[in-house]
């Protein structure tokens, strides 16, 4: 599957070391966030202050299926369910697997042994995503387009081991008065040969 990913750095490989130098927030858990909407990494590309060159990877990963992927408002797969119960040593309230934000929140409170009311930290949701990968789920999937079908979505990747990219373009971007934003500036892109830096 093809994705993309918006960011203001050069690099060869991906990295989670390097996960909070973009805008620094990891909204929807600890990974590397994709994107099926180029403009939308293009956008995202800007996000960290005093960026000055930006940047956007096409990014091959294996295919997200029920058995590797939670997602955001969707019940987990029973199968990923059973696999968490086991190496937690305890029962998942059902609730809880009604949606995949719930499911992994669920999981990094009983990591950091953490009660509701407390709130994450990148740490505790760095120690859910290392959780999640240990029992094979691969893939954190988050629509960005609350229109259904959900064909636009965001994909948090836990392992990036399994990530290869496959284009480097560089890009210009402008500020949009409708959208208050740095928006992509349609033509300006340039490939960056992978092998050149």
């Amino acid at each position: 599957m093809t994705f993309y990913h918006g960011t203001s750095v050069l690099f060869k490989h991906f990295d989670n070391d390097h996960t909070l130098e973009g805008d620094g927030k990891i909204k929807h858990g600890a990974g590397i966030y994709l994107t099926t909407g180029y403009k939308r990494a293009a956008h995202y590309s800007g996000k960290k202050p005093g960026a000055t060159d930006y940047y956007v990877y096409t990014v091959e990963i294996p295919d997200l299926t029920s058995d590797n992927c939670i997602e955001f408002k969707e019940a987990v797969n029973p199968s990923i369910i059973q696999r968490a119960e086991k190496e937690l040593k305890e029962s998942i309230p059902h609730e809880v697997t009604m949606d995949g934000k719930l499911f992994r929140k669920h999981i990094a409170m009983k990591l950091a042994g953490k009660k509701k009311n407390e709130k994450l930290t990148v740490d505790d949701e760095i120690a859910a995503a290392d959780f999640l990968v240990k029992i094979g789920v691969l893939y954190n999937k988050v629509p960005y387009i609350w229109k259904k079908p959900f064909i636009h979505y965001d994909v948090i990747v836990m392992k990036t081991d399994v990530m290869r990219i496959a284009q480097l373009v560089k890009v210009a971007l402008a500020f949009d008065k409708k959208t208050k934003h740095l928006e992509l500036v349609e033509g300006s892109e340039i490939e960056i040969p992978l092998d050149s830096f």
